[in-house]
């Protein structure tokens, strides 16, 4: 008996890539926060600059990163009707 989904692994593997790094872009942004706090709390010091601007650098490049790649995850779905949760 052949299955309808050719692709189940394909499916489940990249679902978890994009939920995985989600989570992985969650914690790197927590951490550029905190970055960004650390320097407004001590904008009273020289040098409050430098956590703020390499929070902000970080959260920055991030979100843009994981964005891309998850924009070119769910437009290769298109192509080959890989993640296609429901199915007629």
């Amino acid at each position: 008996m052949i299955r309808e989904d050719p692709f189940p692994v394909k499916k489940i593997f990249a679902w978890c890539f994009i939920i995985a790094g989600g989570l992985i872009t969650a914690y790197i942004g927590l951490i550029s926060l905190v970055s960004v706090w650390v320097g407004l709390t001590h904008i009273h010091l020289f040098g409050s600059w430098a956590p703020i601007l390499a929070g902000t650098a970080l959260l920055f490049i991030v979100s843009l990163v994981y964005f891309r790649v998850v924009r070119a995850i769910l437009t290769r779905r298109n192509k080959e009707e890989l993640l296609d949760v429901i199915r007629n």
